[in-house]
């Protein structure tokens, strides 16, 4: 979406693996979360920021452009986990339909892997995996990851008209749904 060049992307790939791995060799502890909304949810998420007054800040023009974007966010997603996922600060991937428990599942998550004064166990314990919330690792032993050594950087997209937004999502993204969105 324009965010950066070829040449500034490539460079934030190869150099965060060895912040990390500097971070971690000073005694810091590094914790990457991805809470991964599906496609459902982040529609219905955007429908109800658009309909309620008070959520419409949530709502951006970058957000409307993203929905016709899924599968080259997807692949950014992927190359950013090959890129920086290792045994120094792997990728907690929480799946995240429902806020409040993707949330509490990420910091029972976090206390899960620090020890401190006072630690209860039981509260402070990964769930299952089977637990309804799946979490998994991201890395780069992943099938299809490999792929995505140099992605392409998505193309710049251009703004629709500035008094009426209106986008149909192509391809897997949302292919039923249309929709205006005015300001």
């Amino acid at each position: 979406m324009g965010f950066c060049d070829a040449r500034q992307y490539l460079e934030f790939m190869r150099q965060t693996p060895q912040l990390e791995r500097m971070l971690v060799n000073s005694g810091i502890k590094p914790f990457k979360f991805w809470f991964s909304v599906s496609r459902e949810e982040q529609l219905r998420r955007f429908i109800s920021r658009r309909d309620d007054q008070p959520k419409h800040w949530k709502l951006s023009p970058i957000d409307i452009l993203s929905l016709d974007k899924c599968g080259d966010y997807t692949a950014a997603k992927q190359a950013m986990s090959f890129h920086s996922h290792s045994g120094d600060a792997p990728w907690t991937v929480e799946k995240s339909d429902g806020k409040k428990r993707a949330r509490l599942g990420g910091i029972r998550y976090f206390l899960s892997r620090l020890d401190y004064p006072g630690k209860d166990r039981r509260v402070a314990r990964a769930q299952p995996a089977d637990s309804g919330r799946t979490r998994r690792y991201v890395g780069s032993g992943r099938a299809g990851l490999a792929l995505l050594l140099t992605p392409p950087l998505p193309a710049p997209m251009t703004p629709p008209d500035q008094t009426t937004r209106r986008w149909r999502p192509s391809g897997d993204c949302l292919k039923t749904w249309e929709t205006v969105y005015s300001l």
